[in-house]
């Protein structure tokens, strides 16, 4: 994490023929025989380094470095228990010793033990307030509690006691800033790094990282490319492929992107993220074959449907809504043909092109109230797939509102599926809010091709956080489950504050709802998606 300040030091510490012929010289000096072992150390040679410290500690069992030094070459070998061990008698020894409480803390938090790392190293840092790289490990551990905010302070101040020229620390920075919602001072950290190492890949990674998650595609495509061409054959360099190819995905190009995929999953097939990411693409194998068997399932209701009415139609009246069994099987046939490429002609060139040029503005154009712009990832495309989405509507509550006939909304519709299931299942009206123009469109297109009366199902295009609710709706669906966190948080808070009482939200996300008292909870389902075959799906009723 600091080769940078590493490499300084490294620079300054004696040749290890140098310490090598001192430790010989002096068989009965500690501190000749520890900075041979840190030397060792350094060279690769972790069990003779080990043997030295040993050495030291044999000679003069108080020498505290020792200790210390020989905790890091535990941590180097992976054994934390013995570095934990290590670096405490260090601490016993020398209380004030703030490299060793930094150290200690390092090991506790690659043990998982990170809220007790924190403690150390606010102990290493409170002995030596300018100790740089006990911030940086501050930082990490704060981190791996949950806390991006604080991280991100402690990576500032081991940034700053750099001067803001250390690689590792604005790295560190940035990824922390990122973490805590803050894209442009992530960017910002991200930037002065690659001016002192441009030909970083991991670097280039986190950046493009940046420019995709504020809809620059371009621009993380160009990242991530630079990142293959400085490290083609590096750790990270499938990451870089699957990075690319989530941007091209974004972009429209699913061809492209899944050969983007299919790289990843080439260079290592046995990181799943690549094959799962893949077979979540629109064109997939995967996902076909699940789009075709809902078209199916949704075929064989509307005909058991049909069958029924054709029996009873002169015994009973028939319910409006049953009669539209037929309507959301065509329309959702077309629909998953659609986002599928198995349709031609202009609206199916339309829905991939105007999408990727669509989301850039409406990113820079959305956000919070408190300022929190929108990312990329906000934008996900999935497949909810209805058979397994309908039990969801099957709580008494949710009956009830449906059967009042009061307008259902969906926040969130995308080109319609979720609108159209809402419309077409219960007979209810619904409108459909989606952010980007252009799906809004697609989805009156197909309303108007397929018939459906605007007295069942309208889309708008407006932002959830600023569209004007009907009055006294019945149902509000949001599919908020790639949403950033303070846009689900804020939009929880909204429709608490607008909705009736006993109105139903069905949501994604559960922050915002399950921990307000402005909500009570119904029921969660498990529900299949392109992306997760057990999606959590919650129901909850405003009080």
């Amino acid at each position: 994490m600091l080769a940078t300040i590493l490499g300084r030091a490294l620079a300054q510490a004696p040749p290890l023929e140098q310490l090598q012929a001192t430790a010989e010289q002096n068989p009965q000096n500690a501190g000749a025989q520890s900075n041979f072992g840190v030397g060792l150390k350094a060279a690769g040679h972790l069990d003779k380094a080990i043997e030295r410290f040993e050495t030291a500690i044999a000679l003069d069992p108080t020498y505290a470095r020792a200790y210390n030094n020989l905790g890091n070459a535990f941590q180097a070998l992976n054994n934390f228990d013995a570095a934990v061990a290590a670096h405490g008698q260090a601490i016993a020894l020398e209380p004030k010793l703030a490299s060793a409480y930094s150290n200690l803390g390092n090991a506790l938090r690659e043990m998982g033990q990170s809220e007790v790392a924190v403690k150390a190293l606010m102990s290493a840092v409170q002995l030596n307030p300018k100790f740089a790289s006990a911030y940086t490990n501050l930082g990490s551990a704060v981190m791996a509690t949950g806390d991006a905010h604080m991280a991100a302070k402690w990576h500032g101040l081991a940034a700053a006691l750099t001067n803001f020229k250390d690689v590792s620390a604005l790295n560190n920075l940035g990824a922390a800033l990122e973490a805590d919602g803050k894209i442009g001072e992530a960017a910002d950290a991200f930037d002065m790094a690659l001016k002192l190492q441009p030909d970083s890949a991991v670097l280039q990674l986190n950046r493009g990282n940046i420019h995709r998650k504020t809809g620059e595609l371009s621009a993380a495509i160009a990242s991530y490319s630079r990142a293959l061409e400085y490290e083609p054959e590096g750790a990270d360099t499938h990451t870089a492929y699957n990075n690319i190819a989530a941007a091209l995905l974004a972009e429209g190009d699913l061809e492209r992107a899944m050969q983007a995929y299919d790289m990843a999953i080439e260079l290592r097939p046995d990181v799943s993220t690549a094959q799962v990411n893949r077979d979540k693409l629109p064109i997939s194998e995967k996902y076909i074959e699940a789009s075709d068997f809902e078209t199916r399932a949704l075929a064989s209701r509307a005909a058991r449907v049909l069958l029924a009415t054709a029996r009873q139609r002169r015994q009973y009246e028939t319910p409006a809504s049953t009669l539209l069994a037929p309507a959301l099987h065509r329309v959702t046939r077309f629909l998953r043909r659609l986002e599928t490429k198995q349709l031609t002609g202009a609206m199916a060139d339309r829905l991939w092109s105007t999408r990727g040029k669509d989301m850039p503005g409406a990113i820079t154009t959305g956000g919070t109230d408190d300022g929190e712009q929108y990312t990329l990832s906000a934008f996900a495309w999935g497949g909810v797939w209805y058979q397994t989405l309908a039990p969801v509507f099957t709580h008494p509550e949710c009956r009830l509102a449906l059967q009042s006939r009061r307008p259902a909304v969906v926040l969130g519709s995308s080109i319609g599926f979720e609108a159209y299931f809402a419309a077409l299942t219960f007979g209810v009206p619904t409108v459909g809010v989606e952010l980007l123009c252009s799906l809004t469109q697609i989805s009156d297109d197909v309303r108007n091709a397929h018939g459906v009366s605007d007295s069942l199902a309208i889309f708008a295009c407006a932002d959830a956080l600023k569209f004007q609710l009907p009055k006294a709706p019945s149902l509000v669906y949001v599919d908020d489950t790639a949403w950033d966190d303070a846009t689900v948080r804020q939009l929880a808070a909204r429709l608490a504050r607008l909705l009736p009482r006993g109105t139903v939200v069905v949501h994604n996300s559960e922050a915002g709802y399950a921990d307000s008292r402005s909500y009570r909870h119904l029921h969660s389902y498990d529900v299949g998606t392109s992306w997760n075959p057990v999606q959590a799906v919650h129901a909850h009723a405003v009080v």
